[in-house]
């Protein structure tokens, strides 16, 4: 099934980033042999935050297939739409803060910590 992601912009331009959403999820449903919205579960957020007291953008929205890795339309931070997957899009979300904060991201507990700093854990490299 062919798409133009740009209309997914279009509709946003006209109608607003919910419509736009609400589109992508009716085309990954008809794409899926569905009828309705029954084989999407609803719209996500994905950001490379800590906790939700830090939530801040980038944060991209997108369909929720399912499955981490399962093909997706997402709304990346910029206002572009992507076909992609929900997991590529953290990797991507948290691999520029890791560069643009000089973090990284402790495989031990989730937590973020500067790289002058050294892990949170010892052992952990």
């Amino acid at each position: 099934m062919h798409i133009n992601l740009k209309a997914f912009e279009n509709i946003e331009r006209s109608q607003g980033q919910d419509a736009a959403m609400y589109a992508a999820q009716c085309w990954i449903a008809e794409g899926r042999g569905e009828h309705g919205l029954e084989s999407v579960y609803g719209l996500e957020s994905v950001s490379a935050f800590e906790s939700w007291e830090e939530l801040e953008p980038p944060t991209a929205r997108y369909v929720n297939t399912g499955e981490t890795y399962s093909e997706t339309i997402a709304r990346m931070p910029d206002g572009t739409y992507e076909l992609t997957t929900w997991g590529d899009v953290l990797e991507t979300l948290e691999e520029q803060r890791a560069e643009e904060r000089e973090e990284t991201r402790c495989y031990e507990c989730g937590s973020w910590y500067s790289n002058d700093d050294g892990p949170c854990h010892p052992g952990e490299s």
